[in-house]
């Protein structure tokens, strides 16, 4: 009987509200390390739908806004939105961490749905209801630690169906409490295949430089430049930075936020924004290396409004044709790699690429 009983503990511990091809259906207290703050999401186990599915959303009120206070405990409400008023359970996690990923804060609960799970705050039991489009747990709350500092909060909700059969949607969500840049306006814009962003401060104070990021999903945001702040300022500045390096992932929206770092090494966060690339025509991103021998690989990185072929050719100063390759391209980022066939040649080569209306040569030296 003892073995039997451990044999069950086991097996509850899988994953939280489980469904899908392990035919489970978990309504208790779900395991820690799922809410994304270590980018992993509860869709590891609820494997049926992709995370952030199209109309759907988790979302968490009663965070504190432009930094918090110590010691203050924030009482807080989390929502986990559907698309459709299918949805009878329903489950949640939540963690805060500072910029090193480090626990911050402590959550409490007077919802008995809810409660502390390690460092997390999650559900206790998934609560049931009768078909809905949402649920909200209320009655959460998050108290604040001694020192200031910026955190993130990351949480996750699961609305599912109850049926055991992998319908179960999970939806993920991060809000980043800091002080906030005293920004006058931060947009962007599509320029020429690109996406410029501009921003102005009104004031600054000590202010170093700022550090651009960007995300594919809005969760998860990394560095792609930097530009150095005026410092001190009582008047508007203006800022701008071209993105080059995008990613054509289908149209998707991207996203955008500001780390401004003082002198002293503290950061202050902006809020984000997003923007919907508009990718016209054909761009020869990138050809490398410029400085080549005999059969050396080029590189060649073409981004491309829709499916093509190109041809390239490689001539000599004179304009003599050399080679000539011809290949398709996709709609997006593409790499071609060719090695040019030449014997006893050195000096200035170009290679022309051309396709519908468009034409452009770069320049190369083979050694």
């Amino acid at each position: 009987m003892n073995k039997i009983f451990t044999l069950l503990i086991l097996a509850s511990c899988v994953c939280l509200l489980q469904s899908g091809i392990h035919g489970l259906n978990f309504s208790s207290q779900p395991p820690t390390g799922y809410t994304g703050a270590t980018g992993n999401y509860c869709n590891t186990c609820h494997s049926g739908n992709p995370l952030n599915a199209v109309g759907g959303s988790v979302t968490v009120s009663g965070l504190p806004s432009g930094g918090y206070v110590p010691f203050t405990q924030y009482p807080i409400s989390l929502t986990i939105n559907h698309g459709a008023s299918n949805r009878q359970r329903w489950g949640f996690s939540m963690k805060a961490v500072n910029s090193s990923g480090t626990s911050v804060g402590t959550f409490s609960s007077t919802n008995s749905n809810a409660a502390t799970n390690g460092t997390e705050l999650s559900h206790n039991n998934a609560v049931s209801t009768s078909s809905s489009n949402s649920f909200t747990y209320n009655n959460l709350r998050w108290t604040a630690p001694a020192a200031s500092g910026n955190v993130t909060f990351f949480y996750v909700g699961n609305a599912a169906d109850g049926s055991g059969d992998g319908g179960d949607f999970i939806y993920a969500g991060s809000s980043v409490v800091a002080l906030p840049i005293e920004l006058g306006e931060f947009y962007a814009i599509n320029d020429n295949n690109n996406i410029l962003l501009k921003w102005q401060t009104l004031t600054e104070v000590n202010s170093n430089y700022f550090d651009i990021e960007r995300s594919d999903d809005g969760q998860f945001f990394f560095s792609i430049g930097r530009v150095d702040a005026i410092g001190n300022s009582s008047r508007e500045t203006a800022y701008s930075f071209l993105d080059t390096k995008l990613s054509y992932n289908n149209g998707s929206q991207i996203f955008y936020r500001l780390k401004l770092v003082d002198k002293d090494g503290s950061a202050k966060y902006s809020n984000h924004i997003s923007i919907k690339p508009v990718f016209n025509g054909i761009t020869i991103k990138n050809i490398y290396p410029t400085i080549i021998k005999k059969s050396d690989p080029i590189n060649v990185d073409i981004a491309s409004d829709k499916s093509r072929v190109i041809n390239i050719i490689v001539l000599d100063a004179s304009g003599r044709n050399l080679q000539v390759i011809n290949s398709n391209l996709s709609v997006g980022n593409n790499r071609i790699t060719f090695s040019p066939k030449i014997n006893d040649f050195k000096g200035m080569l170009f290679v022309k690429f051309v396709t519908d209306n468009f034409q452009q040569t770069k320049s190369l030296i083979l050694q």
